[in-house]
C-alpha cells in the first residue's frame, strides 16, 4: 500500500511540498473506520454519513496547506464532528452523539437503558457522554472508538488489540494504556456529571 511505510507526520510534510491528493486519501483511510463509526452514530444514516465525510475529505485538501497540522487525526475528528452538527442543524436536527446504542453490546461504561428516559433526559445523558468523550486525549479517544466501534466486512463490533496497534500506527503499550486510561476517564466524568451506574441515575437523590 503507498505511502504505508510513513508516518502521519511525514506524509503531511509530503503533502505540503507536493499537493498529491492522494496523501489525503491515504491519511484518511488510516482513520477511516473511526469517522464514519462517528458520523453514524451521529445521522443514523449511511447516505448522510458519506455525504458528511465526503465534505470533510474536501475540505482536508485545503485545510492541510491552510493549517499547520501536526496531528492529521485530532484535527481531523474535530473537524468531522463539527460537520457533522453542522450538517445536522441545517436539517433542524439537535441529535448528539449516542454511544449508549443498543446495538453495541459492549461499552466502556455501564449502558444504563435509554428507553426508561423521556426525550429530554435522553437528550441531556447523550450530551453528557458525548462531552466526556470530547475531554478525552487522541490516542484514548482514538483506541476506544476502535476497540468497540470498529465493524467488519461481517458486522461484526470490535477490533483487537494487534489489529488496533497496526490500524492506529501505534505500540502495544499505547493501545493498552489508551484504552484503560481512556476507560477509567471517562466513567469518572460520567460520575461527575450526575452518571454513576442505573440506580443513581434513574434515582437521583
Amino acid at each position: 500500500m503507498p505511502y504505508s511505510d510513513k508516518s502521519d507526520e511525514k506524509l503531511l510534510e509530503l503533502y505540503r511540498d507536493t499537493r498529491d491528493k492522494g496523501i489525503v486519501f491515504a491519511l484518511f483511510e488510516r482513520y477511516r473506520d473511526v469517522f464514519i463509526a462517528l458520523v453514524l452514530k451521529m445521522t443514523r444514516s449511511q447516505a448522510d454519513t458519506e455525504d458528511v465525510l465526503s465534505g470533510v475529505v474536501i475540505d482536508l485538501f485545503d485545510d492541510l496547506l491552510k493549517f499547520k497540522v501536526r496531528n492529521f487525526f485530532a484535527f481531523t475528528y474535530t473537524k468531522t464532528r463539527r460537520k457533522t452538527l453542522t450538517f445536522l442543524q441545517k436539517r433542524g436536527r439537535t441529535e448528539v452523539v449516542d454511544m449508549f446504542d443498543e446495538k453495541f453490546p459492549e461499552h466502556p461504561v455501564e449502558k444504563p437503558d435509554l428507553s426508561r428516559l423521556d426525550n429530554e433526559q435522553k437528550e441531556k445523558a447523550q450530551k453528557i457522554l458525548a462531552d466526556c468523550f470530547e475531554s478525552l486525549n487522541e490516542i484514548q479517544k482514538k483506541t476506544l472508538h476502535l476497540f468497540y466501534y470498529y465493524r467488519d466486512e461481517k458486522g461484526k463490533y470490535g477490533m483487537r488489540y494487534k489489529k488496533i496497534e497496526k490500524r492506529a500506527n501505534l505500540t502495544e503499550r499505547q493501545v493498552k494504556t489508551g484504552i484503560e486510561t481512556g476507560r477509567r476517564k471517562l466513567k469518572k466524568c460520567l460520575e461527575k456529571n450526575g452518571i454513576r451506574g442505573l440506580d443513581d441515575y434513574y434515582n437521583p437523590d
